[in-house]
């Protein structure tokens, strides 16, 4: 169905509605289009209607609008700009669902939002989206049975709302029932940067049943300060993080993964931090991955510039725990490389190069801690590489630690096959200690280790 005119939009709507037929598709251009007559044309529409918008600048400032039926918009051939004039876009009210396809987004608070915190969402698609020069993207406190924001781009997005970002998708850890499956693939967050007043800021945040965040590029991800601030940090049953590459990103976390009874995969990504004399005031960009999950595999990933690779709280421990391949080159040391807290874990062919160690006392280059109260039991170390070198100043430089809490065995230890350089004069192979100070372990904890310029 095609529209010419104005006039003859809203002759067509008031005859549609008059008779209580509905359309299933309208057709927009530029040149007779209004906002009053696009949110008119929206109520005209059937469940499960779509708009379409010919090239050409649209104005949505009249926005915001409640969806509580299932909508797409889509631009047919290429050029189509929405300008929000600064407001809200879209609210998605209990069982809406919307897909915009090929449409480019400008000057906007959110382009998608909530009407009402509660319920769940349907369905949300961002298809060859851009989103520019706003506030936010997505920011929707609801569960989402599916949700697909792919090949589309947000950029210079500045923050200045409760809840900021570029895809902002959190509500609480759900069951299967009450969120399904969130894939966030293909996309581009650039120069993002939050300002003061958002509470939240992050490039992806997301929470689900089962969530994939798969080969997105973020690049200058500025948090000035704010520690409720990662680059991407996903809360879900399962997750895969796959291949993703994040440049000149600052915060409290890069990767940030907390999770339920399903594997958390942080696998392929690249992470290139900014050297540590140039991060804003109070980062040190600590919680390069950081892991908060039963059972939790981090493989293949390059880390460049970074304090810490994995590292999870004093409660919530991995049960099971793979850090396996992965090449990390010029930690910033001050505590641990690789820390983890996990009473089963392989820590496996990876590559420490040359970590800036620049405090005195208790640096470690690998740190195991066993969970509260629990004993630590299965730890396999072996086949890493570890070369430090350097002016070395630490007078208590541990190769590798295992912690367990007072009172509490270590146990099943085997370290073996890794090679170790230049730690220095001050360094120890081996400390393995409970909280009291005591001994506790047994197992192999030195099989063919070769160590280099102690």
């Amino acid at each position: 169905m095609r529209i010419v005119s104005s006039a003859a939009l809203t002759g067509l709507i008031c005859s549609l509605i008059a008779s209580t037929v509905y359309a299933s598709a309208l057709e927009v251009f530029e040149s007779t289009a209004t906002c009053a007559t696009i949110k008119a044309a929206i109520d005209a529409l059937d469940d499960g209607g779509t708009i379409q918008l010919h090239s050409g600048s649209y104005d949505f400032s009249c926005l915001p609008y409640v969806l509580s039926k299932d909508l797409t918009i889509e631009g047919l051939t290429g050029g189509v700009v929405a300008d929000g004039g600064g407001k809200e876009g879209f609210k998605l009210a209990a069982g809406a669902s919307l897909t915009l396809k090929s449409i480019e987004f400008t000057d906007f608070t959110r382009v998608v939002t909530h009407s009402g915190l509660g319920g769940t969402v349907n369905r949300l698609v961002f298809d060859n989206i851009v989103v520019t020069d706003s506030e936010a993207g997505i920011v929707l406190s609801k569960h989402v049975y599916e949700a697909w924001i792919v090949n589309s781009t947000f950029k210079n997005l500045t923050g200045d709302n409760n809840e900021a970002g570029g895809v902002h998708m959190a509500y609480t850890l759900p069951s299967p029932e009450s969120s399904g499956r969130i894939h966030i693939a293909n996309n581009n967050f650039i120069d993002m940067e939050r300002i003061a007043g958002t509470a939240e800021f992050h490039a992806i945040i997301v929470s689900g049943h089962q969530v994939n965040i798969v080969n997105n590029t973020i690049r200058n991800f500025a948090c000035n300060s704010d520690t409720s601030c990662e680059a991407i940090y996903t809360k879900a049953t399962m997750s895969q993080t796959i291949g993703n590459s994040i440049y000149n990103a600052e915060g409290a976390g890069i990767i940030v993964v907390k999770g339920g009874s399903g594997q958390q995969h942080v696998k392929d990504n690249i992470i290139s931090t900014p050297l540590p004399a140039d991060l804003a005031a109070g980062f040190s960009n600590a919680r390069v991955i950081d892991l908060y999950a039963d059972e939790v595999v981090v493989a293949g990933n390059s880390i460049y510039h970074a304090q810490g690779i994995a590292i999870a709280d004093d409660v919530s421990a991995a049960d099971r725990l793979v850090i396996q391949d992965n090449y990390i080159y010029g930690p910033r040391n001050a505590g641990a490389t690789i820390r983890v807290r996990s009473d089963d874990a392989v820590i496996e062919g990876n590559t420490i190069l040359n970590p800036v160690i620049d405090v005195a006392t208790g640096v470690n280059l690998v740190h195991i801690q066993g969970p509260n109260f629990r004993n630590v039991d299965n730890i396999n170390i072996s086949n890493n590489s570890f070369t430090v070198g350097g002016d070395l100043t630490a007078s208590s430089l541990n190769f590798i630690k295992i912690w367990a809490y007072s009172g509490k065995s270590i146990t099943n230890v085997t370290i073996q096959d890794n090679i170790a350089k230049d730690l220095g004069a001050n360094a120890s192979v081996l400390f393995i200690s409970d909280s009291a100070g005591a001994d506790p372990g047994d197992g192999t904890f030195d099989v063919n280790n070769t160590l280099v310029g102690f």
